[in-house]
């Protein structure tokens, strides 16, 4: 084989890595940010009906879509209001609509990602990851 071919081959052992890591570790540290950012941002404050959480609101596994594509791991949070069939709920909190009668706009979703990222979290999953596959991490 040659450099260029030993190159790639290890590279598509990387990529693969990581990949996978990003949609398992990652993913899932990535979830339960959104989850603590959405408890403190949106379900400390009073609501006038009944707060579905875990049971299909914004904290709902089931709501906390991730998709890798490369290198690159999108997490969608799918959650639809309670009357509002087809509506994603995200916007509404995050922008604070006023037609919803809300406390003013509730960013979560970004200072998740942020807050995990700049833990290093999402950087020892990956290191992790690639360790468990035999590269050495320096």
């Amino acid at each position: 084989m040659s450099v260029l071919e030993d190159y790639a081959q290890i590279r598509g052992l990387m990529d693969s890595t990581i990949g996978k890591a990003l949609g398992d570790e990652v993913a899932s540290g990535l979830r339960e940010k959104i989850q603590q950012k959405a408890r403190e941002k949106v379900y400390s404050y009073p609501a006038k009906s009944k707060r579905r959480m875990e049971d299909g609101g914004l904290i709902a596994e089931g709501n906390l879509a991730a998709s890798v594509s490369g290198l690159t791991l999108s997490m969608e949070n799918t959650s639809e209001p309670q009357h509002a069939g087809g509506t994603a709920l995200t916007p509404i909190v995050e922008e604070g609509w006023s037609n919803w009668h809300q406390p003013g706009p509730r960013r979560f979703m970004d200072e998740a990602r942020n807050a995990y990222v700049d833990s290093g979290e999402a950087e020892s999953a990956i290191s992790a990851a690639l360790a468990a596959a035999g590269f050495t991490i320096a």
